[in-house]
């Protein structure tokens, strides 16, 4: 879903119905280009268009939403996750 907002393309997939389009659509695409770029051209992600982004460790889990609004939130879908870890370590 994300490839359309990387490569700058939405309005131009056919798939608009699934994601939508129009401004706020735009600007989630310019922020997402921007932040790739970034960390294609440095390895860091951060730019003026989106909040500080902290690089990820275990304890924290910190991982950056991107949506309308862009923001940092530690361990989202931890409960999710603990269960993944649950039935990967069976097998």
């Amino acid at each position: 879903v994300e490839i359309p907002f990387v490569f700058g393309t939405i309005g131009k997939t056919g798939v608009e119905w699934f994601y939508g389009a129009g401004k706020e659509a735009e600007l989630l695409s310019k922020r997402m280009m921007k932040t790739w770029l970034s960390f294609a051209y440095n390895g860091n992600p951060n730019n003026e268009l989106i909040p500080e982004w902290k690089g990820y460790d275990i304890k924290d889990r910190i991982t950056m939403i991107m949506g309308k609004d862009f923001k940092s939130v530690n361990a989202p879908l931890e409960e999710q996750r603990i269960l993944w870890d649950e039935i990967y370590l069976k097998f």
